[in-house]
């Protein structure tokens, strides 16, 4: 990861953020914008390698700079930073298309592990929302299928979209199953496909959203996502 930008309408959060970065991060580039055509510009002329967005009330706005910053640059993954732990929010901007949710309670290293993970492909979440996304997870295997998916997945594909909910990298995925990090790659390609999906977090939301992640469970696929995440309180 060599160029980020942050888009934040709040000056003094973006200029103290722009400055960790800066002395805490091996970037050559970090730009910041303030408004979405800022952020629209600098993505056209930079391309960065990820784009950290700041979700502040009222969050539509934060909502369409996420869907435009997607449309002008659909392989630029967006890392998302809430003020507060929202559910609703949370849900909205992964099925917009985040590669990450973060809220402002993560410190600097696990800032930029994030940020690193998701310019690599990876789901970037920090600790509560990981939590907050497991227990949906939960509640949404316990209300079963709800929604058949036309474009049916393989087995194989399955396993791969089963192993990626459960927060896998690529390489752990291939390992896993026995295969080749590219052969990994392209069944996440034929998933992304035929969910209608721009990325691998999308391709989880829209898993969970249409009841496919529940139906491997129930299958017993895989183990339940939730064995891998500490318990959770209540």
């Amino acid at each position: 990861m060599d160029a980020l930008l942050l888009v934040s309408e709040h000056g003094l959060l973006r200029q103290g953020l722009c400055r960790l970065l800066r002395e805490a991060a091996p970037l050559k580039t970090v730009s910041e914008a303030a408004t979405v055509d800022e952020a629209l510009e600098h993505v056209r002329l930079t391309c960065p390698d990820v784009v950290l967005l700041h979700v502040s009330h009222p969050v539509g706005d934060s909502v369409r700079a996420l869907h435009l910053i997607r449309e002008t640059a659909p392989e630029t993954p967006v890392v998302v930073l809430l003020d507060a732990l929202d559910d609703e929010v949370m849900v909205v901007v992964m099925q917009a298309g985040a590669a990450g949710c973060l809220d402002k309670g993560v410190d600097a290293n696990y800032l930029l592990r994030s940020l690193e993970d998701a310019a690599n492909g990876e789901i970037a979440l920090s600790e509560r929302f990981a939590r907050r996304f497991a227990r949906m997870f939960a509640m949404s295997s316990r209300e079963g299928f709800r929604q058949p998916y036309a474009d049916s997945l393989t087995q194989r594909e399955l396993q791969v979209l089963a192993l990626l909910s459960q927060g896998l990298t690529n390489r752990e995925i291939a390992r896993s199953l026995y295969v080749s990090e590219s052969t990994v790659r392209a069944h996440l390609r034929t998933v992304t496909q035929k969910l209608g999906v721009h990325n691998r977090v999308h391709a989880v939301a829209r898993a969970v959203e249409m009841g496919i992640i529940p139906t491997l469970l129930r299958a017993g696929i895989v183990i339940a996502a939730l064995a891998l995440w500490p318990a959770l309180p209540g």
